[in-house]
C-alpha cells in the first residue's frame, strides 16, 4: 500500500487557521504529481470553493456602506437600489477574499502540501514570464522532497479544541504562485494523470420541489417525548456556550447526486438556540433538542458559530439511525466542533417519565462521508479513534500520487536478412 501523504510530510504543524491562506510565496506540492494533475486539482477546488460565501454584509456586527451622496430617507426607491448594489459589491469583495482560503483548504484536504519559498526567491519567481515560471515549478510540484519549506499539510485542524479562529472573516495572505498559473482553459482541458479523489457529484437534473412533509422538522416538546413515532428514530443534540451555535445534520440518500428529501421525508435538521437562550445565566450547560426523523445514515454537515458555518463536505462523520432508536449526536460548543459524547447533559434534559432517556445511546460515528459544499469554509473533520467509510481518500487517507513514467522507446527492429545471404 502506498504511504499516506501525511507520513511523507515530516514537519509537525500546530493547529492551522482555516480562515487564512498561508503567508509568503507558496506553491502546491504532492509527491508523484505532475503539472496536469496539479492544474486539475486547483480547478476542481476552485469550482467547489465557488459554492461557498462569506457572511452576508447584513449579518450581525456588519454594516453596509452607502454610496456617496445617497440618503436612505430622501432616496426612497433609489436608496433601496443603492443599498442593494452596495451590499452586492461588499459580498463580492468578501467572497473574493474567501475563495483562495477555501481553495487552499480543499487542496490540503485532497493531499497536497503548501510549500513556501524564500522571500527573495519568491519575488524573483513572480517576476518571471508565465512560461518561465511554469517551467521552474514543473520539477517542484511532484517532488518527494520539495524545494522550499513545507508550511502546511492536512492536520485535521477542526478536531483540535479551542479553535476560535475557525469562525472569522477570511484573510487572503501571501501569493499562491502555482495556483495563480492555472487559468481557465480555452479548449478541451488536458485530463489529470491520476483521477482526483471522489467528491459528491452535483445533481444532473434539478431536484423536484420539496414536499411539505420533507421540510426540516421542529424539535419535539416535552409532551411529545412519550416514545418514538412509528417508522422514525430520534436524534438528540445539545448545544452550549456563550455564542450562537448551530449544528446541521444531513441524511444521506440512496442517490449521492440528489438530496435525501426527494423521497418525501426530511433530509436535514439544524439545531440552533435563539440568542435569548445563550445570553442568560446558566447558558453554559446548554440546551438539548430532540428530533423525530427518518431512519438512515445521518452525517454532520456543518457547525456554525455566530452565523459562520464550517462545512465538512470533503469528509464528515456520520452515524446510522434505525427505526425506534434514540441516538445522541453529542454536545457542541463555540470553541470545539468535535462533539462531547457524554450522555449526562442529554439525559438530564429529558422528562423523568419519558422512556427516551432509557433508549438513548451515543452515536457510533464513522468518518469520511461527503456531500455538496455550502456555507463559508470547507474542510474535513475526522473524529479520533473512529473507523472510516470504504473508499475515503482525502484528509489523513490521501496518498501520494503514482504518476506513470513515460513508456521507454520500442527497440529498433532487427534487420531482415535477404534470402540466400546465409
Amino acid at each position: 500500500m502506498a504511504a499516506l501523504l501525511g507520513a511523507v510530510a515530516s514537519p509537525v504543524f500546530a493547529a492551522g487557521d482555516l480562515t487564512k491562506t498561508s503567508d509568503g510565496y507558496t506553491y502546491f506540492n504532492r509527491p508523484g504529481a505532475d503539472r496536469p494533475a496539479h492544474d486539475a486539482a486547483v480547478r476542481q477546488c476552485r469550482a467547489i470553493a465557488s459554492q461557498l460565501h462569506q457572511p452576508a454584509p447584513t449579518g450581525p456586527g456588519t454594516s453596509v456602506v452607502m454610496p456617496a451622496g445617497v440618503s436612505p430617507v430622501a432616496g426612497g426607491v433609489g436608496a433601496a437600489i443603492g443599498i442593494a448594489i452596495a451590499m452586492a459589491i461588499q459580498q463580492s469583495i468578501a467572497d473574493h477574499k474567501g475563495q483562495p482560503v477555501n481553495v487552499e483548504n480543499c487542496m490540503v484536504t485532497m493531499g497536497w502540501r503548501v510549500v513556501a519559498l524564500d522571500e527573495t526567491e519568491g519575488k524573483a519567481i513572480v517576476a518571471l514570464k508565465p512560461e518561465e515560471k511554469s517551467a521552474q515549478l514543473a520539477s517542484w510540484i511532484g517532488a518527494e522532497a520539495p524545494h522550499g519549506a513545507v508550511v502546511r499539510t492536512f492536520a485535521n485542524d477542526a478536531a483540535i479544541a479551542d479553535q476560535q479562529q475557525l469562525f472569522a472573516p477570511a484573510k487572503h495572505l501571501g501569493v499562491a504562485v502555482s495556483a495563480d498559473l492555472v487559468t481557465k482553459p480555452k479548449g478541451k482541458e488536458t485530463p489529470a494523470a491520476q483521477p482526483l479523489p471522489a467528491y459528491a457529484p452535483r445533481p444532473a437534473v434539478k431536484p423536484p420541489k420539496m414536499a411539505a412533509a420533507a421540510k426540516p422538522p421542529k424539535p419535539l416538546t416535552d409532551a411529545e417525548l412519550g416514545g418514538v413515532p412509528a417508522d422514525s428514530g430520534l436524534i438528540v443534540v445539545n448545544v452550549r456556550g456563550d455564542a450562537e451555535v448551530a449544528v446541521t445534520l444531513q441524511r444521506i440518500g440512496s442517490d449521492p447526486a440528489m438530496p435525501a428529501w426527494v423521497d418525501g421525508r426530511p433530509g436535514e435538521i439544524t439545531v440552533a438556540r435563539p440568542p435569548k437562550a445563550y445570553a442568560k445565566a446558566g447558558a453554559a450547560e446548554g440546551t438539548t433538542y430532540v428530533y423525530a426523523v427518518p431512519p438512515g445514515r445521518w452525517r454532520l454537515e456543518s457547525v456554525s458559530v455566530n452565523y459562520v458555518p464550517l462545512s465538512f463536505c470533503l469528509g464528515g462523520p456520520a452515524f446510522d439511525l434505525a427505526a425506534g432508536e434514540a441516538v445522541y449526536a453529542g454536545s457542541f460548543e463555540p470553541k470545539r466542533v468535535v462533539p462531547d459524547m457524554a450522555l449526562e447533559p442529554a439525559k438530564a434534559a429529558i422528562p423523568a417519565l419519558s422512556p427516551v432517556a432509557e433508549k438513548l445511546r451515543p452515536a457510533n460515528w464513522v468518518n469520511g462521508t461527503q456531500a455538496q459544499c455550502r456555507g463559508t469554509y470547507l474542510y474535513a473533520l475526522e473524529l479520533p479513534d473512529r473507523p472510516y467509510v470504504d473508499g475515503y481518500a482525502l484528509g489523513t487517507h490521501a496518498q501520494a500520487l503514482s504518476v506513470a513514467a513515460p513508456a521507454p522507446p520500442a527497440p529498433a527492429a532487427s534487420p531482415v536478412t535477404p534470402a540466400g545471404d546465409h
